[in-house]
Formats: C-alpha cells, structure tokens, sequence
C-alpha cells in the first residue's frame, strides 16, 4: 500500500502477557519506522477498577503499575515519531480521534517524519 503508514493503539499500556521486555518494544518502534500514536485509557480503566484510588491494593488490579505504564506509552510515542492522546473521560475520544485525524492528514508527525505527509 503506498503512502506512509501509522499505527494507532488504544491501550491502558499495562503489560499482562508481552514476552519482550520494554526495551525491545523501544528498539522494534524505532527500527519500524512506523509512527506510533497510542491512546492512552489506563487513567479511564484504573479509576473503573480501583475506586478507592492510587494505592490500593484490590485484586486483581492493585498490584499494575498504572503510572508507569502511562509513561512507558508516552514514550513509545515519542520514539516512533508521535505522540500520546490521554482523554479524561470516555466522552474524549471523539475529540482524540478527530484530532489525530486532524493532524495525520494536515500535519506532520515528528522527526524523522517530518518532510513526509501522511496520506
């Protein structure tokens, strides 16, 4: 298919069953060339989960790194070429995507995209 490609993720960015380690996910990103765009609906997905808030120990939830996985997905982004999108609420995602829509086909992503459109 011609034309650049871009990879948009919906993700809490909570690891349950990857067999790579983070670093490898980094090295794969860059090597791909791909642009890597995740939203990010861990905050949504932790305060439905863990009522009681940051620090609690509920099962099966409490023991994920939620505020880790949100920067590892920030910079998933940042290595590939993009950036993170972190709605506030469910009622956000319409705004995410149009934004992402909005920039993907009128804006550039970061370097080494940054001469190229995206189509």
């Amino acid at each position: 298919m011609p034309g650049r490609k871009v990879l948009i993720i919906l993700s809490s960015g909570t690891d349950s069953f990857c067999q790579a380690d983070f670093r490898q996910v980094l090295e794969a990103a860059e090597d791909s060339g791909v642009p890597i765009c995740p939203i990010n609906i861990g905050p949504l997905l932790k305060a439905a989960v863990l009522p009681a808030g940051e620090g609690s120990n509920e099962a099966p939830y409490g023991h994920l790194k939620w505020q880790r996985a949100s920067q590892q997905l920030s910079r998933l982004a940042r290595v590939s070429g993009c950036r993170a999108f972190t709605p506030s609420s469910s009622m956000d995602l319409p705004a995410v995507y149009d934004g992402l829509l909005a920039n993907l086909g009128h804006a550039c992503i970061g370097p080494p995209w940054n001469a190229a459109r995206l189509h």
